[in-house]
């Protein structure tokens, strides 16, 4: 999984430093980023969708950051 930097570079995960990690885990958390904007609001049959699928993204920041703190 890679990390698209906000100037369109991308970045394997494994590869990103702790601290970018950390860093873009609490960005996404501030800004409320952390579920798939997709099913945030509709679901396959287009109707409102009330759980939001959690971003595979911030999943992977978060469990590679776990893995490195074991």
């Amino acid at each position: 999984m890679n990390w698209t930097t906000k100037d369109g570079v991308e970045i394997p995960i494994t590869e990103m430093t702790t601290a970018h990690i950390e860093n873009c885990i609490k960005m996404m958390e501030r800004v409320g980023n952390t579920h798939s904007w997709f099913y945030a609001f509709f679901d396959e049959n287009g109707k409102p969708w009330a759980d939001r699928d959690v971003d595979p993204t911030y999943v992977a920041l978060v469990e590679e950051l776990e893995a490195r703190k074991k």
